[in-house]
Parts: structure tokens; sequence; C-alpha cells
């Protein structure tokens, strides 16, 4: 991934009026009707000059010569404060990062922004992914996983040979992962424009090769008796995902999210098979907790994309961007530069959005989460059919010159959040599905330990209290004791799911029915008690 985050998740979430007191207010939506005013053409208006401070541009510093704010320095050092070489989880992976995951200007600069001396020709083997050793063996298609994991889950005798080439690579991993800190410092890919926008995160992709080797190598230890073993790389897999999550980028906690889960379905396979005994699973239960504190992702949303929104805009407008149409994909790009567009009543708008997306996605109660969501899709799709209307409306520069200034801005504003907010409700349904996937395995790791200890499965979660669980936990979703249900053969831990139906622990996909975790219960579709 080489950008910071291009216009992957693309609706934008218009505010309630419960949550107006947050931020500054956001001008009053546009009506063509009342703001195409005439105007003397005769008469430009004067430029309006960048006002730094919270209620505009967020950061109030550094500032670059023509006076913007350097987001890219201002969060490099917000991210960097008390990192050191030797507690930044980083730093360790990003020695063994592969040749073909980086750059070499930019492994330069990231090296140097680290602390560290220049990399040298004889320093320890990296990590080799597994598409670049197949090549070697001469593998047709590198890219299928199936070449090193069959069906089953057991490993390939090609990919044990690769595993034993990562072994020490792997094993430098499962270390650096025990580190409290992780930051991977910004830098721009040298194009002339420093934006947020351009920040290479070669990382990301690097560490979801990370977790899957250490994945595959889990089932390869597994299957080897090494459990031991096989539940340390089950841990690092998830202090990885939490280190992940430090990152100020949403692409960066969303890797994570996807790392955890990694980890939740290694360990669902495991049970399934009930390949884990006492002492792997009283390990398990004992490390599941010995990982870094994960980041919100409402905490992304308001640094990290705030941020990248906010430069963004700042770059349109004061001509530092590429002049080519369409740039960052904006329509009427150039318009931003212009005399008539006031950049601060556009950043004080961005600014209240990002403040009320950041409220909302604190809400705890994910019922009430979701009502709002709903309110604030509806209005935005009647907002973005006004908008496409209006921009219609001054396809001709005639058209648009007859737009009041506080009219231009706002239709320009409302054009760059449209292509630019990110859809919050997948991201957000995203991490809470993913967090109540983690208390389902939990509570399953439990119910085998009971198992194995009194030699049947728990007739109800409360049995497993006070020896197992301190107290039965709530379903993140709608606060309501995580449902269980006991048959001869297994057990099924299900939450309610984010489409708030009980469908008994049935699991249609992941984004739909109940998060279930079922051992030797069946919760695909057709399952039948």
């Amino acid at each position: 991934m080489h950008r910071f985050l291009a216009p992957i998740l693309m609706l934008a979430l218009a505010a309630p009026p419960a949550l107006a007191q947050d931020g500054p207010a956001p001008p009053p939506e546009l009506d063509p009707g009342q703001a195409i005013l005439p105007r003397d053409p005769d008469r430009e208006p004067e430029r309006v000059e960048l006002e730094v401070g919270r209620r505009t541009t967020y950061f109030e510093g550094p500032l670059r010569d023509d006076g913007t704010v350097d987001y890219i320095a201002a969060l490099n050092a917000k991210y960097s404060e008390g990192v050191t070489t030797d507690n930044n989880a980083f730093v360790e992976l990003m020695l063994l990062m592969p040749e073909s995951a980086r750059s070499e200007e930019i492994d330069a600069l990231t090296l140097e922004a680290l602390g560290l001396p220049p990399r040298r020709e004889d320093e320890d083997a990296c990590f080799v992914p597994w598409d670049e050793y197949a090549i070697e063996l001469g593998v047709a298609d590198p890219g299928v996983d199936d070449f090193y994991l069959r069906d089953d889950n057991t490993i390939t005798p090609d990919g044990q040979r690769w595993l034993e080439a990562n072994q020490a690579a792997l094993d430098r991993v499962v270390e650096a992962t025990r580190r409290p800190r992780y930051w991977a410092p910004m830098v721009a890919h040298g194009d002339g424009v420093d934006s947020v926008l351009s920040v290479h995160l070669p990382q990301l992709g690097y560490h979801r090769q990370l977790a899957r080797a250490l994945q595959a190598r889990i089932y390869d230890k597994a299957d080897r008796g090494e459990l031991e073993s096989a539940v340390d790389d089950i841990l690092a897999v998830r202090r990885l995902a939490a280190l992940q999550r430090q990152d100020p980028t949403l692409i960066g906690v969303l890797v994570g999210i996807s790392i955890d889960a990694n980890a939740h379905s290694t360990l669902k396979h495991l049970l399934v098979q009930r390949t884990l005994d006492t002492d792997a699973l009283d390990r398990l239960a004992a490390g599941w907790d010995d990982r870094v504190a994960v980041v919100p992702m409402s905490e992304h949303i308001n640094i990290g994309e705030r941020s990248m929104a906010l430069d963004m805009i700042q770059q349109l407008w004061s001509g530092r961007v590429a002049s080519d149409e369409g740039a960052f994909g904006i329509p009427r790009f150039a318009e931003y530069a212009s005399p008539r567009f006031d950049i601060n009543r556009a950043l004080r708008t961005i600014n209240g959005h990002y403040s009320r997306l950041t409220l909302l996605m604190r809400m705890e109660n994910y019922e009430e989460y979701q009502r709002f969501s709903r309110r604030f899709n509806e209005e935005w799709e009647r907002r973005h059919a006004t908008l496409n209307q209006d921009a219609a409306g001054i396809a001709s520069d005639v058209a648009a010159a007859a737009l009041t200034r506080n009219g231009f801005t706002d239709l320009l504003t409302n054009m760059f959040m449209n292509v630019l907010l990110p859809a919050l409700g997948a991201a957000r349904n995203t991490e809470i599905r993913n967090a109540t996937h983690e208390y389902a395995v939990y509570v399953a790791i439990q119910c085998e330990r009971y198992r194995l200890s009194n030699g049947d499965i728990p007739p109800s979660i409360d049995a497993l209290v006070p020896d197992y669980l301190d107290q039965v936990p709530r379903d993140p979703i709608d606060g309501e004791p995580m449902r269980y249900r006991a048959t001869n053969a297994g057990f099924v831990v299900y939450s309610i799911g984010t489409d708030l139906i009980d469908h008994g622990g049935l699991r249609h996909d992941y984004r739909e029915g109940d998060i279930a975790v079922g051992v030797g219960i069946d919760v695909e579709p057709g399952w039948d008690d």
C-alpha cells in the first residue's frame, strides 16, 4: 500500500443535531436558489489568508515556508512521543523487511527517522515472502497460498522448506512484538508534494505477509505436536495486530484488524480440531491479554483521517498540487486556488464534520450507533442528490461565477468531502465484529479448558464463573450476556451480530448472521440442532 488513504471508503456521514455541540457548527446547506446572486465580474475578491488554529488546521505547527501546516511532521512528532529504538517494535520489523517491499530512497529516509544507520550489505537475512521463495522453486503461480497450505491447513513440503528458511526471521518477529510501542515514520514519496496522501506505507502489506507466515508456522507446529511453541506464535500474531493499530492511519487499523482476524481463524481451527491440550489452553488463556492496548478506530478518525483531509484541501488551496485535470480525483480541483474560495470556512466545515464523526464512532451502545448511522446515511443520500444537481448547475464558468463566496466555498467543500470522507459505517462494523469475534473465541477457549478438566462440556457460560471467567462477558453489540448453546456433540458461543437478530448461533457470512464459534457444532448455514 503506497498511499495514506486513497479513496477506498467513499461515503460521508452528516451530523445529527444531538451532536452539534462538539466542534464548530457547519455552514448552512447550500441552496442553489438562494446562493446564486448577481456579481460584478470586474471586482475579484481578495484572497483569504489561511488562519492557523484548532478550529481550522487542528494542528498549529510546524509550518511550511508558505504558511501551511506540515501535517507529516506534525503527525510524526505526535506519534513518536516516548518512542525509542529499544521500545519501538517497528525498528526490528523494518530491519527484516525484504528488499522487494521497500524503495532505496524511502528506506534510507525511514532508517534515518528511526535513528538507525544505513543498511549494510552483510546484515542478517531479511524475511523472504512466499511468492519470492516460490519463484526460486519454479512454482507457476506463487501468489496462491494453496502451494504451501493445504485445504486441511497442513503444510506442503515446499511450505515447510519456506518456513525453515524464515525460522530466524520469524523468531525475531515474535520477539519484536513484545515491545510496547509502534511508530513507522511517515515519509512522502518525493514527487514534490509532501502531503499525507503521498506517504508510503509498504509495511502494511509486509505485516500481513508476516502474519500469514506465522499462521502457517502455527499450523505446522500444531501438526508436529509442538503446542507450546504454537501458542507463542498465536500470541505473537495478536500482539502484532495490536501494535499495527498504533498506526495513525485508518488503513493501518484495518490491516491490524485483518491480522487479528488471522489469529482468530487459526485458533478456531485448532479448537474445532481439538488440537490444543490443557497446558496449551492454560498458556493461551494466561497470555491472552498480554499485549498493548488496542487503539480504537475513533482516534484514527479524529487525528489521522482528519489531518489527511485538512492537509489535502490546503494543498489544493495553496496550488502546491499537480496542475493536471482531476488532481486527487477532486472535481473542479483548480477552483480551490481561486481567490473566491474561503479556505478557513472550508477547514472549519471539515473540522466540524470530523469532530462529529469522532463522537459517532465513540458511541459504545451499538444499537444507538446504528440508529444514528441510518439517519446520517439517509440525510447524506439526500445531500448527495442535491450536490449532483448543484454541480451540474455550475458546469459553465458563467454559472460558477454567479455564486457568492460562501456558496462557492460550500459547494467545493461538499464536492471535496464527497470524495474523501470515509464510509465509517462499514469500518465501524468491521471493528465491532472483530472485537465481538475475539470475545467469542476467548469464551470458547475457556469452555475447552472446562471440558478437559471436568470431562464434559459446560452446561452454560455461568458454569465457567469463577474458575475460568470472572463474570459472564457481555455481548459488545447489544450488551446482553454472550449466547451459548450446548449439545452432546459440542457447543457454540455466539453474539447476536450486527443485524441484531438472534439466529441461534448460525453464521451466514462475515457480515451477516451471528458471530459464532462452534466446537463440535456446525455454525454455517443449514445447521439444525
